[in-house]
């Protein structure tokens, strides 16, 4: 008897080790039935319960998906990636996903609306370089990482964000169309450069409820005017706000003295009608810039009208093309500072060597001439000759068309 327990016990641990870890194994797999269906709008709905982690199964849709449903009963989209999804333009996902992994939708160049109501966390590069991406709706967000928006130039609406707590750093980067969300009083922090040239942020009211303007949050928003700062500010960094040169009021509702980026004092800050560097606690100042002479180099040319004397740092200015040249035509104004906007004349102190200051002291602009003749011919024709433009200051940024206008006589 002995003899036969001695092999006996052995073989029961060695049973009860394999039920156990049988169980275990059991229990760690995740409890999955996805399906998948493809109309023939082009929309596919994700529906059953668990995890999609299928990427060969799910990427035998991405030629002829258009709009992407996931419905409720899933709970995650693991270890999947949808950059090649070229074709999707809106994403609806249930509300029992609650959070979207790195770089999941990242690339989707024709993705235009997200609806994600029961997402709380965008982690990093979610929406990255999705070009075409122009609302998102964000009803329980807390938490969006470091460049999830990044190059979203499309991106105008972010719907419902006052949820969110924390936007991690280059979160918004080059977001070119963003209108300033509103953000609840639950935001604590903004990471670095996490506005970088969001270039239609106009108005900015910072919730009463951030602590720390990081280093260079709103730099090179080009056409932000007003900045409210919070109550609760506790850190504040000078260039913060750096290269905004149609930012025209701070108002500083905090406790603090806020240092002021004027463009190596090409801005002009008052408060209380006094010149300051410094918004002072509790406080507005408002600024203006600087006027500056513009040089004309007309290269042959002369005046036929007036043209403006002066030019006032971070305004528009509109040049006419008040000038002529014998036996040439002016196609438009060139300058190292500024950039032409459009047919008429406007000019856009565009160029950011502009608003950097040095080359404003002496402001020169020039007249992009081309030579050229025209004759009536025996045979009935016209010939028309177009030399090349003198003076291009940038070649390489030219880029004209020739019009001939012509009548029966």
């Amino acid at each position: 008897m002995k003899k036969h327990l001695k092999h006996f016990i052995p073989l029961m641990f060695c049973l009860i080790g394999f039920l156990l870890f049988g169980n275990i194994c059991q229990a760690e797999e995740p409890v999955s039935n996805i399906h998948y269906s493809l109309a023939d709008n082009g929309t596919l709905t994700i529906s059953g319960t668990g995890i999609v982690s299928d990427k060969q199964e799910l990427h035998k849709y991405k030629e002829n998906t258009k709009h992407l449903i996931v419905e409720e009963g899933i709970t995650d989209l693991q270890n999947i990636d949808l950059w090649e999804f070229t074709k999707m333009e809106t994403v609806k996902l249930a509300d029992t996903i609650t959070a979207i992994h790195d770089n999941l939708f990242m690339s989707c160049h024709s993705l235009k609306k997200v609806d994600m109501p029961g997402v709380t966390r965008i982690e990093t590069k979610v929406f990255g370089y999705c070009q075409s991406l122009e609302e998102v709706n964000i009803p329980k967000t807390i938490y969006i990482g470091a460049e999830a928006f990044k190059e979203c130039k499309s991106l105008k609406k972010v719907k419902n964000a006052k949820a969110v707590e924390e936007i991690g750093e280059f979160a918004f980067v080059d977001c070119e169309s963003l209108k300033w969300p509103s953000f609840g009083t639950r935001l604590k922090k903004i990471g670095e450069q996490a506005f970088y040239n969001c270039s239609s942020l106009k108005d900015v009211v910072i919730p009463d409820s951030v602590t720390e303007i990081k280093r260079l949050t709103f730099w090179y928003c080009f056409n932000m005017e007003k900045l409210v700062l919070p109550a609760s500010l506790e850190v504040w960094k000078k260039n913060a706000a750096e290269c905004c040169p149609k930012l025209k009021t701070i108002v500083n509702r905090s406790r603090l003295s806020c240092q002021i980026y004027d463009f190596d004092g090409y801005r002009i800050w008052k408060s209380n009608g006094k010149h300051v560097k410094s918004v002072p606690a509790k406080k507005t100042a408002v600024a203006r810039g600087k006027k500056l002479k513009i040089i004309y180099k007309l290269d042959g040319g002369k005046k036929t009208g007036k043209l403006p004397e002066y030019y006032e740092y971070g305004t528009l200015l509109r040049i006419p093309k008040n000038v002529k040249r014998k036996g040439y035509v002016m196609a438009e104004w060139d300058c190292w500072d500024m950039k032409s906007e459009d047919e008429d004349g406007t000019y856009e102190a565009a160029d950011r060597r502009l608003y950097l200051g040095p080359v404003l002291r002496w402001p020169e602009l020039h007249p992009i001439w081309f030579e050229y003749s025209a004759k009536n011919t025996k045979k009935g024709t016209v010939e028309l000759k177009v030399g090349d433009p003198e003076n291009l200051l940038d070649r390489d940024a030219a880029c004209f068309k020739y019009l001939v206008r012509y009548s029966i006589n």
